[in-house]
Order: C-alpha cells, then sequence, then structure tokens
C-alpha cells in the first residue's frame, strides 16, 4: 500500500442481525479487560519462545484513525514479547494482543494478554508504548506486583526493560524524537541525547531541584510529577547503574531468578533486592538504602590526578555528598577507552592508584549511567595547566547540558521606554532546564534616544538543604533605566536635554520550605530583601546674576527592606494564595495582605476573586507619604520599589501614563481618592471570560482612610477588560463607577478613554521557572 493512501473510513459498518456468544478462558491471571469494535482490522502472528521454543499467538487491532502507525504493531507485539522473554523469562500464556483505543488521549494501559494503547504521533512512539504495556505482563501481571505498595516493582522495573528496549532497537535515535524532529534538527541540544536517556534527564529535573522522593515510596505519598521522574524514571537509572556495576550476565540471571522464583506469587521489593544481593556476591546494602528506600544524591568530583615516575597515576577522588556507592573510573586514550576499575563506596575523599599506562584523561562513570547529579566536575586530564577546563559552547536561548562543555547561553534582545527610546541588547545567561547552584544572567542594552547604556543583571547561589527548607537562595538582582526626560536650555551649562536614570540593587534571600506531605498542591516561601534604590533628580536655583534658572542633577538615594511570605495551594479546583507583605525603611513601616482565590465554574471557566488590606505600623504623615497605599493600584511614579517596568514612568498624560500595576486596591478606573496612609480594604471580582473572547466582566470595591475620601466612605467601579496574557497584559474599560469616583474625574477633566488603562508586568515573566511554577 502506497504511502498517504491508508484507508480512513472510520463509519461503523452495519451489524449482524444473529447473535454469537465468546468465551474467553484464561488461567493464573488477576485482572481482566476485553474490547471490542467493528470498525478493527485485526492481524494475527505467532511467535516462538527463545527459551521453550513453545509458540504464542500474537495480536493486533485497530481502526483506520492511525492506520499507517498500526499496519506494522504487529512487529512491535513480537519484537517486545520476545525481548522481555530473552532477558526476564519466557511468557507462559499463549496470547498476547495490542488494541487500539480510538479515543484515548495516549499512552496506554496494561492488562493481561491484553494492552490498549491511545492515540500516537509517531511510529516509534506506538512500538516503545506497545513494548511498555506489554512488558507489564511480566511485572504487574505474572509476578503480580503491587503497584500501590510497591509501584517500583511494576512501573520502575517494566521501565527499565523499556528503557533497554529502546537502547537495543534505536541506539542511535535522539531526545529531540519526543518533539516531533528527527536527529538532524539542532532544537535546544536535543538532538545530541540519547533518546533512550530520557528517563535520566526527568529523575535529573527532580533530584535537582531537591523535590525527589525514596523510589520505596507508597504511590498515594508520591507527587504527580515524582511518580513519573522517580518511579518510572529513577527506578529505570538505577537499575541500569546496578547492571553496569554487576554485569550483564551476572544481572539477567539474577533477574531471570527473581521471575521464575516469584511469579504468580506478588514478591516485596526485598525478595528483588535479596535476589540481586545473592547473585551479585557484594554488599548492596548500600543500593537499598540509598537508591530504593531512601533518596540520597550521588555527585563524585575528581580532584586532582598526580602521574607518577612510572607512568601509574593516583587520582584523588572527593565524594561530595557524602553518599558510598560504588563508582568506575575510566581511563581514555584519543577519545578511546583504554581501562576501567570499579571501587567500592566511600563516604570521603579517596586516592585511588591506576597501573603504568597511556592515559590522556580520567573520567568518573565512563558510560554515564550513574545517577550523578553533577558530571561536570568528574573529568579531569592528565597534563596541562588548567587540566578540568572545558571548551565553551555558545548556544541560542538554552541547550539541554553537555558535562563535557562550558556553556553559555545568548539571546537578542530589545525594550523601548520614552526616555531611553528603542534598546536593543544581548542577554547572557546559563539558565537551563535543570536547577542550578549558581544562575547568572548578564543583559546589557543600548538606548538610541538616551544614547547610554542600559539594562539588568542577576546572579543567584542555590541551596538544597535535607531539612525543612527544599531550596534556599541568595541572590543580587540589578537594573538600571532611564525614567524622566527633560527639555530645558540651561544657560549655565549649555545643555538642553536632560536624561535623568535610576539603579536599583536588590540583594535578597528567598526560602522555599519543604512539605512533609509530597502530593500536596500547598507551596510556601518566605523571602527577603534589601531594597537599594538610587535616582536622578533635576534642582534648579534662580540666578540673580544671570537673571535666569540653572538647572543640575543631583543623586538621592532610600533603602527599604522587605519581607514576603507566599502561600500558593495550584489545587486543581478552587486554587488560592496568600500573600504577606512587610515593608520599612528605618522609619515608616506598613503591612499588606492579599488573598487571591479562583472560583472554579469548570474546565475552561472560572470566577476571579481578590481581597486586600493593608495598614501602617509606624511613621509620620510625611514620612509615610510616598508609601501611601492607593486605592488604584500604582502608576510609575506611585512605583517607589522599582519593581516594574514601565512605558512612562513618570508621565502624567497620554497613553503612557494609563499603565499602572494592579496591587494595592488594584481598582481598574484611576482615583487620586483612597491613597491612604493608615488603611485601606479593598474586594476585587473578574467573570469567566466571555466565549471565544479575552474579555470578562470585573467590579472592585473599598475603603480607607476617611481623610483620603471624599464623601463616600465606600468607592466602587465595574466595566470590561480584555485579559491578554494572565497576571501580565490586561486592558480594563471602566464602565460605571461611584459618584466620588466620578466628580474627581470631572474636575481632572478626564474622559472616557482617558480612564482606559493597562497593565504590562513583564517583571511577572521569568522564562526559567515555568516548568517549575507549571508542572511541579
Amino acid at each position: 500500500m502506497e504511502a498517504g493512501k491508508y484507508p480512513t473510513d472510520m463509519t461503523f459498518p452495519a451489524s449482524s442481525s444473529k447473535l454469537k456468544t465468546i468465551k474467553f478462558k484464561q488461567y493464573r491471571v488477576h485482572d481482566f479487560a476485553w474490547f471490542a469494535d467493528k470498525r478493527y482490522n485485526v492481524l494475527h502472528d505467532q511467535i516462538q519462545l527463545p527459551n521453550t521454543n513453545r509458540t504464542v499467538d500474537t495480536w493486533a487491532y485497530f481502526t483506520n484513525k492511525q492506520f499507517n502507525y498500526w499496519k506494522d504493531a504487529l512487529d512491535y507485539v513480537n519484537e517486545s514479547t520476545i525481548f522481555y522473554s530473552y532477558l526476564v523469562g519466557d511468557y507462559p500464556y499463549n496470547n498476547v494482543s495490542a488494541v487500539d483505543g480510538v479515543i484515548m488521549a495516549g499512552g496506554g494501559m496494561e492488562y493481561p494478554n491484553v494492552t490498549v494503547i491511545g492515540s500516537v504521533g509517531s511510529r516509534m512512539e506506538l512500538d516503545i508504548t506497545i513494548a511498555h504495556e506489554v512488558g507489564h505482563n511480566w511485572f504487574y501481571g505474572i509476578l503480580g506486583s503491587n503497584e500501590r505498595d510497591h509501584p517500583g516493582l511494576d512501573e520502575g522495573i517494566n521501565s527499565y526493560y523499556e528503557m533497554s528496549y529502546v537502547r537495543a532497537k534505536y541506539p542511535s535515535y535522539k531526545i529531540s524524537e519526543l518533539i516531533g524532529f528527527d536527529s538532524t534538527r539542532n532544537f535546544l541540544g536535543a538532538n545530541k541525547m540519547a533518546y533512550w536517556r530520557e528517563k535520566e534527564a526527568a529523575y535529573l529535573f527532580s533530584a535537582k531541584a531537591n523535590i525527589d522522593q525514596p523510589i520505596e515510596t507508597h504511590s498515594q505519598d508520591l507527587s504527580n510529577f515524582n511518580y513519573g521522574s522517580i518511579i518510572y524514571c529513577k527506578t529505570a537509572v538505577v537499575m541500569d547503574y546496578l547492571r553496569d556495576y554487576m554485569g550483564d550476565e551476572v544481572f539477567n540471571k539474577a533477574m531471570q531468578f527473581y521471575y521464575e522464583n516469584y511469579k504468580f506469587k506478588h514478591p516485596q521489593m526485598k525478595d528483588l533486592v535479596s535476589t540481586l544481593q545473592y547473585f551479585s556476591g557484594n554488599d548492596l546494602s548500600w543500593f537499598s538504602q540509598y537508591m530504593i528506600t531512601g533518596n540520597a544524591k550521588i555527585d563524585h568530583k575528581i580532584k586532582r590526578v598526580k602521574r607518577n615516575k612510572d607512568n601509574s597515576y593516583e587520582v584523588v577522588v572527593k565524594n561530595k555528598t557524602g553518599t558510598p556507592v560504588p563508582l568506575n573510573i575510566y581511563g581514555y586514550k584519543d577519545g578511546k577507552p583504554v581501562g576501567y576499575a570499579w571501587f567500592n563506596g566511600s563516604d570521603s575523599t579517596r586516592h585511588l592508584d591506576f597501573p603504568p599506562s597511556d592515559v590522556d584523561y580520567f573520567k568518573i562513570d565512563g558510560l554515564d549511567l550513574m545517577p550523578d547529579v553533577n558530571r561536570k566536575n568528574n573529568y579531569s586530564r592528565t597534563r596541562g595547566v588548567f587540566r578540568k577546563v572545558k571548551p565553551l559552547q555558545f548556544n541560542l536561548l538554552t541547550k539541554l547540558p553537555d558535562a563535557q562543555k562550558n556553556q553559555i547561553n545568548y539571546l537578542p534582545i530589545v525594550g523601548f521606554n520614552l526616555y531611553n527610546g528603542f534598546m536593543a541588547g544581548i542577554c547572557l545567561h546559563n539558565y537551563s532546564f535543570f536547577d542550578k547552584k549558581v544562575d547568572i544572567s548578564l543583559a546589557p542594552m543600548y538606548g538610541f534616544r538616551s544614547k547610554t547604556f542600559t539594562g539588568f543583571a542577576e546572579t543567584n547561589l542555590n541551596f538544597y538543604p535535607k531539612h525543612i527548607f527544599t531550596k534556599i537562595t541568595a541572590g543580587v538582582l540589578a537594573k538600571s533605566f532611564a525614567d524622566e526626560f527633560f527639555s530645558i536650555q540651561n544657560f549655565a551649562s549649555g545643555e538642553s536635554d536632560y536624561i535623568l536614570n535610576y539603579i536599583k540593587i536588590k540583594p535578597n534571600l528567598n526560602f522555599e520550605f519543604k512539605n512533609r506531605d509530597k502530593t500536596t498542591a500547598i507551596k510556601h516561601t518566605l523571602s527577603m530583601a534589601y531594597n537599594m534604590i538610587y535616582k536622578e533628580e533635576l534642582m534648579f536655583v534662580n540666578s540673580n546674576v544671570a537673571a535666569t534658572t540653572l538647572y543640575f542633577k543631583v543623586k538621592l538615594n532610600k533603602v527599604i527592606t522587605s519581607v514576603n511570605y507566599f502561600c500558593n495551594n495550584k489545587r486543581v479546583i478552587d486554587p488560592f494564595s496568600v500573600n504577606a507583605n512587610f515593608q520599612t525603611d528605618g522609619i515608616m513601616a506598613k503591612l499588606g495582605v492579599t488573598y487571591k482565590q479562583t472560583i472554579t465554574l469548570s474546565k475552561k471557566s472560572a470566577t476571579q476573586l481578590r481581597f486586600f488590606a493593608g495598614t501602617f505600623l509606624q511613621g509620620t504623615e510625611d514620612q509615610k507619604g510616598p508609601y501611601r497605599f492607593r486605592m488604584s493600584g500604582m502608576n510609575g511614579v506611585q512605583d517607589y520599589l522599582y519593581d516594574a517596568n514601565f512605558f512612562g514612568r513618570t508621565e502624567y498624560s497620554g497613553p503612557a501614563s494609563y499603565q499602572f500595576i494592579d496591587n494595592d486596591g488594584a481598582f481598574k478606573v484611576w482615583t487620586p481618592l483612597g491613597q491612604s496612609s493608615t488603611y485601606l480594604i479593598t474586594a476585587n471580582v473578574k467573570s469567566p471570560k466571555l466565549p471565544k473572547t479575552p474579555f470578562q466582566l470585573f467590579a472592585d470595591i473599598g475603603t480607607a482612610q476617611k481623610t483620603s475620601m471624599n464623601k463616600q466612605q465606600v468607592l466602587w467601579d465595574l466595566g470590561i477588560s480584555a485579559n491578554l496574557w494572565d497576571d501580565v497584559i490586561e486592558i480594563s474599560f471602566p464602565l460605571l463607577y461611584s459618584s466620588d469616583i466620578k466628580e474627581t474625574l470631572t474636575l481632572n477633566n478626564v474622559g472616557f478613554f482617558n480612564t482606559i488603562r493597562f497593565t504590562f508586568n513583564m517583571h511577572n515573566v521569568k522564562p526559567r521557572d515555568y516548568i517549575k511554577n507549571n508542572f511541579l
């Protein structure tokens, strides 16, 4: 059949007028399922098992929906059944089937003798999915592993064999195949990493973020992410590491004995470990203690290599995590291994001896099979001055880690404000998909109107404690832009244009609390910051001698300390967050609390609620003045922390002046009322979006210090907004508001079009945190 001419008809044929009864009998199974569809194409074959030569019938049932993929499905069933039988033990039943699930979104589900497969995106994906689900016959089915109490015994061990199947059948395929690109397409380095290593990548993502859990964890105690990254992926990785340690022959014999001895008996994790221990002949307590029941990290480092006079070597290895597990060290000449040796585990620094040989460099874990969280320190040359220095690699945007390169990522960036004008520059950074101990970004830009350099920079040191906190981050953020422009002739200096700049430097400390319950959607963070603001101001004096006004720049500075507690419950239904923020400049002190909740109405529809309450704790009216709570949120002038980026920070008219931050009272309509130096209380609500549009209704209501109001003690507004990007870009059109607000707008000659306001909160966009914020 020619490509592109596959059958596509999905209509149901007419039913038969006759009835028939079909009986299925299968002994020694603990589950069953059956599937029927009048549209099925049926393929049938027979295979011979490798150990007993017994014949097994294989079947594939599929519709025309993905005919081009399923036409070869019987080959996948045959190959995976033979593969598992060869490595684990012969399949004991007479039939094995794969069924097209038709309406399933993806993945598969296993049952004895039969597996149902959802929609797939490629032939290889179908092959691997069938192999994985067929493999469950051995672990979920025949061995009868309890996937609730010991999920690693089923999904984990099966994933190891699936990984082995992929490595054997698709050795040259790359991670890029997962996202629909072939191995010639360079996308973020995905075409450089072997496809079978995707499980290692998933485990390292969890481990490097310090959110991993032990393999031997009850399924109900695992987070959603860790059920995949730990049970499926870490188990596969540590079993591969153990195979490398024991050797293929011994490991395979152990697993085959485990299968034969415990099939149909519901084994426990201790049964697997004791079997591996017996066949290994070595002490495997480290494997049980650190790899299975614990979640210890592995990080070995070559500190130095000493070459002796007889050409023997002393390699000094430091165990940075103290996890005493075996390791191997390979020696390489001209890029090829010339030998290796295994060493028992130790929790300290060791001096390891190697016999005389011609070696260019040594490498811990030569085949990269150990679950080492930092392979960049596993390498050292035997000669030269800078023996551990690796070549630089410059990458557009970012790239998957390469332990043999020092990676620097870059991204061209542009920006704009009224004072610097159009800005262009480049962002240099080391951000990756994985957490790092040091994060660095440097983004210099050039403003073509101001003819000055601007930009921002940030560096963070990340620590991952074992207790109380998941992560502690100590960092510094800095940025500098222009925020005012004056065109005034200064007869003293001859200047006519004054560009006023600001610099913000923000040392900060952030604590992410560790949850005992890993399944909870609640996250707690505590952060402290020391906000140092250096701002240029334009001053003037009247000169009696020159009979004119003289202008000059002065530099003002202020320091504001802030402490912020944030609780975020990202549950699927009715998620909410609480944010408490304390600020002081040493004289003034204020506290604000914001509560947000989404009321889930349906999968795609929700109402958003927000409540704010703030009060000043100390300070005189003059001292509190610049820091007052604002009923209408803050414009650029009022953003005293310089957190946000504004198109026109100090504009009082024109489109740029309509930008605001929806903090404090977050009223969508501008009003000078409710700018309080004592207290502010508001409530905000947004309706679900109107069908197939970004538009939603909003309403705000609030009260504040009496002296900050007019006649009414309670203010309100109603309107419609276009939510173009959640929490980032929103355009608000106030339609109705309380009489006091209306009166002040009239007094200030503010018409309807001037009441339109928008948010552009790009400071909320942090690409490096996208995966963590949305999937963890």
